[in-house]
């Protein structure tokens, strides 16, 4: 059974696609991991790159890639992916980020013990040879007034409480129709 669904919108991303997807595939975490690549009609050589992979050596992973035949927007690969995704839970990665050794497992670990619908977590940013590592703190009065599920199901998907969680499947599905 698929646990875990990675859904990478993608666009013009050739020089990060390939250290994104393989930092998926690397996880720590046991469980089945689905990756799923979404193409947004990247005009770089992104596909050439893709093409060139060999995930055969994963054996609890697999990779899909899907490549749009018109440019749409982020919203539109997201949930294409979604639409595509069987995991009971669901990471959101941008094709020019990368996940911690152990994201899933700890969040997975969570998720389970306290039956939550999403968790997040704080993140490093990567610029200019400089590595800045960022709490959600700005994100606290919006926690404690209950609302980060509002900012999810706005469809902004490019903020950092997006690439920081993993959320219910089902969580994602209601939202998407709100």
């Amino acid at each position: 059974m698929i646990t875990v669904s990675v859904i990478i919108p993608s666009y013009n991303h050739a020089k990060y696609i390939e250290e994104t997807l393989f930092s998926c595939l690397d996880q720590d975490y046991k469980g089945f991991i689905e990756i799923i690549i979404v193409d947004d009609n990247s005009t770089d050589n992104t596909k050439d790159i893709l093409s060139l992979l060999d995930f055969s050596s994963y054996v609890s992973r697999s990779v899909s890639v899907i490549y749009k035949e018109k440019n749409q927007g982020l919203n539109d690969s997201i949930d294409i992916g979604l639409s595509v995704a069987k995991g009971k839970y669901i990471q959101i990665l941008a094709s020019d980020d990368v996940l911690c050794l152990d994201k899933i497992s700890k969040q997975v670990v969570f998720l389970e013990k306290y039956n939550c619908d999403c968790v997040y977590s704080r993140g490093f940013l990567y610029s200019d040879g400089i590595c800045e590592e960022y709490y959600l703190n700005s994100f606290n009065k919006m926690y404690l007034l209950g609302r980060g599920l509002e900012f999810v199901s706005t469809k902004d998907w490019g903020g950092p409480l997006t690439q920081s969680g993993l959320f219910k499947r089902e969580l994602l599905l209601e939202l998407k129709d709100i």
